[in-house]
């Protein structure tokens, strides 16, 4: 269980980058020095600052010489108004004086190398292993802060100056305020540095600029296991502030737990947060963790330690899970590699279905039993018996689709899926989830939408689909006119079907609301058979059988006055000079009682029309014609023949 403290001590120590290029971020840090103390004051009383600095290793060709404009010698100082470059000098350890934190930044002079990358690393390594000279306490979180604007020398460029000797991770400041042999050892790797961070349980946190964030990004993610941290500095520095107390406050207010390397143990950590707030994850170690704890508020984290191999000749090993920020927890793991019961087990064990030996409570299985389907191992799956596993008439075991495990069929998954998610089903896997009809949409029984679901080939529709592939709609308000009467579906006159009106004989239209257009022919065979002024309706019983026929004139049509059907296209009939429009009707909306009226236009009389002079005259004139023709076809015989004899006797006499 982790609870943050209240006045926790906590260790912050400041290391700034020196070279000429963060002259003015050294402007801007002596500006907020004393609002930096102030807000580590406000997480904790129990604080102490310290402040230092970093250049090079103080040789060619890290700097550059200058001249002495009075007395014309030599000078490693890199400008007038700067110091003498050097790897790392303690400004001022930790204390909890914030007026000497902010005098000794505000007292501090810049420097400058030469080359681009500075000796952040040389610095880092004495400020974590020189503990009495910087004044880490052991029971306090240590941070620290490292600024700069550029890139860091790595282990191998001190050859550049003729240093040959590996960093030896040894403090070496001999009693001054500087690190005395940067220019006997190499610069430290970051690996070596990381390993450093973890042994001193020191935090870095790199506060780079947008030149060297770049870089920096993967030297945080390498010292992940230090729990360092990257932050975006400013190119002037002015957000040092925002940032210190942004981190730090975070810092104080986190709860995470992380595992030291090493081998052999496998270690989970599940971290449970107060108020069942769900775990964050840190990014660089990929452990979880609880932020934004209150200071009554308890976190607590659930430690699996799971062997990788058992090694009876190994000796005890030591898992060491660290509270960033809090201390370490030390944890000696002995293997044990076999149970004294392993050595005398009970062959064919009740407990283990009599299938199989019990040992130490594990049951092992006897040839062609396992326990795959249990809970706990009984051994009570037999897997050579798979007649359960074949449906009648069939000889397939499962289908072909599966297989056989405890008698039970287990479904595979479709070699090839001829659609997504397709899946096999059944008692004997026999069911698919995909051979079923398919709906408009080109989907299975409508499934992309929503439709219907296909099973053991037969579409499952959802509620309001109706039809083999569920195409089918059994929403009826397409049925139904927008406005009006909504009691009954295709105007009572056809049944709603897949939400289209499917009409009774006789009636036609969207909403079977009109009578059909073949009822309206009926009125062209009728009027032939009577006449303008009326004719008996026994003498044209044929042709307006059912029908009653009214006339009238073109400005009193009666049928429109009637509430009922008119045809979708009126039959305009032309007969002995008269323009008639013929209409078909229902009364009361009902068809099977018709009503047909004409509406005469231009009728030059309403006498009977005399039918004969109309037929025989043509009859008269058809048989005068035929006649002329077959006198002139006579004649055009005639004279050929006469031409014939005439050439005849010419050749006869010639002859």
């Amino acid at each position: 269980r982790v609870r943050p403290s209240r006045n926790y001590p906590l260790d912050v120590y400041y290391l700034m980058d020196h070279s000429f290029s963060m002259a003015d971020d050294l402007e801007n840090m002596k500006l907020f020095a004393s609002s930096i103390a102030q807000s580590i004051r406000n997480l904790t009383t129990g604080y102490r600052l310290g402040f230092g600095s970093f250049v090079d290793k103080p040789a060619m060709p890290f700097i550059m010489t200058t001249t002495d404009g009075v007395t014309g010698q030599q000078t490693l100082k890199p400008c007038t108004i700067c110091k003498r470059p050097y790897a790392f000098h303690n400004s001022l350890p930790l204390n909890n004086n914030a007026s000497k934190f902010s005098g000794a930044v505000s007292a501090d002079i810049i420097s400058g190398n030469f080359d681009g990358p500075e000796g952040a690393f040389d610095a880092m390594i004495q400020v974590a292993v020189c503990t009495p000279e910087i004044g880490w306490r052991d029971s306090a979180r240590r941070v620290l802060l490292i600024a700069t604007d550029a890139k860091a020398h790595l282990a191998g460029e001190g050859r550049l100056v003729g240093v040959m000797q590996p960093n030896d991770g040894q403090c070496h400041m001999d009693g001054t305020p500087y690190y005395t042999k940067s220019l006997n050892y190499d610069f430290p790797s970051i690996s070596y540095t990381n390993y450093i961070f973890q042994r001193e349980r020191i935090l870095p946190i790199f506060l780079a600029t947008n030149e060297s964030h770049h870089w920096y990004r993967p030297v945080a993610s390498m010292m992940a296991s230090a729990s360092a941290k990257l932050l975006l500095l400013s190119a002037n520095s002015d957000n040092v502030l925002t940032l210190l107390q942004t981190e730090l406050s975070n810092l104080v207010s986190l709860a995470r737990m992380i595992v030291l390397p090493q081998s052999g143990v496998n270690v989970s950590i599940v971290a449970r947060c107060p108020g069942g707030v769900s775990p964050s994850v840190d990014p660089t170690t990929g452990f979880q963790q609880c932020t934004n704890l209150d200071f009554d508020k308890t976190a607590e984290f659930d430690i699996t330690l799971t062997g990788i191999k058992c090694d009876t000749l190994a000796s005890a090993k030591q898992v060491v899970l660290r509270v960033v920020g809090y201390g370490d927890i030390k944890v000696d793991v002995t293997p044990l590699c076999q149970c004294p019961c392993e050595a005398n087990p009970d062959a064919n064990s009740p407990f283990c279905s009599s299938q199989g030996s019990n040992k130490c409570g594990v049951c092992s299985c006897n040839t062609g039993f396992t326990d795959k389907l249990s809970n706990v191992s009984r051994c009570d799956c037999n897997t050579l018996d798979q007649a359960t596993c074949i449906q009648k008439d069939e000889t397939a075991v499962c289908s072909g689709r599966g297989d056989c495990v405890c008698q039970q069929c287990q479904c595979r998954k479709p070699a090839v899926a001829p659609v997504k998610g397709a899946t096999y089903s059944g008692q004997y896997c026999e069911c698919d989830n995909f051979n079923c009809p398919k709906a408009a949409s080109g989907s299975i029984c409508g499934a992309s939408d929503g439709q219907g679901s296909c099973g053991c080939g037969k579409c499952q529709c959802s509620a309001g689909f109706t039809g083999d592939s569920c195409d089918c709609t059994t929403n009826t308000a397409s049925c139904q006119p927008a406005t009006g009467n909504h009691s009954r579906n295709c105007s009572g006159q056809g049944e709603c079907v897949c939400g289209e009106c499917r009409c009774d004989i006789g009636f036609e239209g969207t909403l079977c609301e009109k009578c059909a257009v073949e009822q309206c022919t009926r009125a062209a065979a009728c009027f032939n058979c009577t006449t303008a002024s009326g004719a008996p309706q026994g003498k044209c019983q044929k042709g307006c059988n059912g029908l009653n026929v009214t006339y009238s004139k073109e400005d009193n049509p009666t049928v429109l006055e009637q509430p009922a059907f008119q045809c979708t296209s009126p039959v305009p009939i032309e007969l002995a000079g008269c323009s008639v429009t013929a209409f078909y009707a229902a009364i009361d909306t009902d068809c099977t009682k018709p009503f047909l009226e004409f509406v005469v236009k231009a009728c030059p009389t309403t006498a009977a029309v005399n039918y004969i002079p109309v037929t025989v005259g043509p009859a008269v004139a058809l048989i005068v014609i035929g006649l002329l023709l077959l006198a002139l076809l006579k004649g055009f015989v005639y004279y050929r023949d006469r031409l014939e004899y005439k050439k005849f006797i010419k050749e006869a006499e010639n002859s």
